[in-house]
């Protein structure tokens, strides 16, 4: 093939947006009885809005959690018969959050509290 000649090289320019110069805010000109009407309906609105939830009072749950499951894995240590919904729950419950932060406690601080 015969060479194909280069074009000159192509010079890269900027283009940059003109904006207007910016505008300093004008406020509405509002009539006195506007401004009764909106506070009536802010006053409104604060009336309607729902009182904060209560807060959640803490449970045992994941202490009763914890100690089925300790309760569980000694019958299985002591080779003692457990129902295969009480395997299945244990397996399941193992791979949780909340074991492996009770089980943290226990190593750390032991059963007592358990009891609770």
């Amino acid at each position: 093939l015969p060479p194909v000649p280069v074009a000159a090289p192509v010079e890269a320019t900027v283009i940059r947006p003109v904006f207007d110069a910016p505008r300093a805010p004008v406020a509405a000109p509002r009539r006195p009885n506007e401004i009764a009407a909106q506070a009536a309906v802010v006053a409104d609105l604060a009336a309607w809005r729902p009182a904060p939830p209560e807060p959640v009072a803490p449970t045992d749950a994941g202490r009763l959690n914890y100690a089925r499951a300790l309760q569980i894995e000694r019958a299985l240590a002591a080779a003692e018969p457990v129902t295969k919904d009480q395997r299945v729950w244990l397996a399941g419950y193992q791979t949780s959050p909340e074991y492996r932060t009770w089980a943290a406690m226990v190593a750390d601080f032991g059963t007592d509290f358990l009891t609770g």
